[in-house]
């Protein structure tokens, strides 16, 4: 079929990516990209969940900052300052509501796409790192949460930051710029622990570089000792231990999770343990021996599985056609992203949702994108082009089915306000409703109150037929199919309900 006679989407499509692609209108490229992934993001935002999220946790230890100033941690949790301080300092001085909840997460979401762009740019050209861009912005597991405090993308943000500052002191040979990639790198290691295998990777990765200019470097050492030097101070000051959030943080494993199956012995360690490997849940139900599932359902997952053989596809079809420079850079990335997953996955024994592995995902990202562009300034365009298109149209697919829960906060709002003390609810419905106004006056469940407030995961009338109660009113998919938000009111179990 030739282009005059092709579909006028497919025309649409094409024009789209060769923008992308066109190095004589960089702006314009850079707009589609702001735009495509604005509109993804649009397409369900979410925002904060609770119900047994860790966004419940961020939001309440901000909470506690913006009233009473720096608190000091009880959990692993509380002690994430790069999300706590500047989500309790945007909701004190704004107030709180979903809105501005949203605003720090929000940040940090756009900060993580356009470092990667940028480090696309300067690792390989500005059209990879804009396409970078986009598979990022179109990952469902990423922009799904752009707007709810969630720890991930604070993580990410912060890795990506040190990267770029990295590469431009390696270019620039500037020591200060150095030290500020290892401040950075320093605070993705006070966001998440985990970060600990992003700079055994990082220290690896710097053996790839030239000797003779890799040197300048070493003083990252500085920026994150100094980083991780005030945190201690500032920990042995409050409470003795500089230690303290470390001890938190080993100790979180003994938190009892919903991931883990019922009287599973949380009092072991996690390290190297096969115990954890083994029990967490599937996400995507695939089980067929431990050592290998998480990779399985990984791969399986609806939410980032699609990038990651995608990326797999493009490097199988057009590695050769990539610059043998191009080749070594992207052969160290998948290398150093699949060692810190390994770890991940066997040595810390964390639940491997695929929320673990950003860093898997924007390896990724960088090497479908540089495959993209390469293929395509060769002449080979049908097949890089359909990829791309494929993976955005399927983060708003998937993104259309995500959980929600604002639509059911207006109705809650409107219960609460007609009696507000004439209903109880439990804590994981109390949590999903923490932003609404009036749920601080609705009682614990057994308080004696008439109406009972519910999300159902099963609906509603599945709910009623395991209590004495009648529905009174409802919000159907309130959070997403099948999942409703209910009002109930108790009834005499002796008497039969129709």
């Amino acid at each position: 079929m030739t282009s005059a006679a092709a579909p006028r989407h497919t025309l649409a499509v094409g024009d789209a990516i060769a923008n992308l692609i066109d190095r004589s209108s960089p702006r314009a490229a850079l707009a589609l990209v702001i735009a495509a992934v604005v509109a993804v993001m649009l397409v369900a935002p979410i925002g904060y969940l609770g119900g047994g999220n860790d966004d419940t946790h961020y939001l309440l230890a901000a909470r506690c900052w913006a009233a009473h100033g720096a608190c000091l941690p009880h959990d692993h949790w509380s002690s994430r300052w790069p999300l706590v301080a500047p989500l309790a300092l945007v909701t004190r001085l704004l107030g709180e509501s979903r809105a501005t909840v949203g605003l720090v997460p929000l940040a940090y979401w756009a900060a993580g796409i356009g470092l990667l762009g940028w480090l696309g740019r300067l690792w390989f050209d500005r059209a990879t790192g804009l396409v970078a861009a986009l598979l990022l912005g179109a990952l469902p597991i990423y922009t799904a949460a752009a707007l709810q405090p969630w720890i991930d993308s604070v993580e990410l943000a912060w890795q990506l930051a040190a990267l770029v500052a990295a590469s431009f002191a390696y270019q620039r040979q500037s020591r200060a710029i150095a030290i500020l990639a290892g401040a950075f790198a320093g605070l993705a290691f006070e966001a998440r622990d985990t970060s600990i295998l992003f700079l055994g990777a990082s220290a690896l990765g710097w053996l790839a570089l030239d000797p003779a200019r890799r040197r300048i470097l070493l003083w990252a050492i500085v920026g994150l000792a100094a980083a991780v030097g005030a945190e201690m101070l500032a920990y042995a000051l409050a409470t003795g231990d500089p230690l303290y959030r470390y001890a938190l943080s080993l100790h979180h494993a003994a938190i009892p999770s919903a991931e883990l199956p019922p009287g599973f012995d949380t009092r072991q360690s996690p390290m190297f343990n096969p115990a954890y490997i083994a029990a967490w849940r599937r996400e995507a139900g695939v089980e067929i021996w431990w050592p290998i599932d998480p990779w399985l359902n990984l791969v399986a997952s609806r939410r980032i599985g699609w990038l990651l053989g995608a990326a797999l596809l493009l490097a199988l079809a057009y590695r050769d056609r990539l610059e043998p420079e191009a080749r070594r850079k992207l052969m160290w990335i998948t290398g150093l992203a699949l060692l810190v997953s390994v770890a991940l996955v066997y040595v810390l024994a964390v639940d491997p949702k695929p929320r673990m592995f950003l860093d898997l995902a924007s390896a990724a990202a960088l090497v479908a994108a540089a495959c993209v562009v390469a293929a395509w300034h060769s002449g080979a365009r049908l097949l890089p082009g359909a990829v791309v298109a494929m993976l955005v149209a399927l983060a708003v697919m998937v993104e259309l089915r995500t959980a929600q829960f604002a639509r059911g906060e207006a109705k809650a709002a409107r219960w609460i306000a007609q009696a507000p003390d004439a209903i109880e609810t439990d804590p994981a419905t109390r949590s999903a409703l923490l932003l609404v106004p009036g749920i601080d006056r609705v009682g614990a469940v057994g308080s004696g109150r008439r109406l009972r407030l519910a999300v159902a995961t099963e609906g509603c009338a599945a709910l009623a037929k395991t209590a004495s109660v009648a529905l009174v009113d409802h919000v159907g998919a309130a959070i997403g199919p099948p999942a409703d938000l209910c009002l109930f009111e108790y009834v005499d179990p002796s008497v039969e309900r129709r």
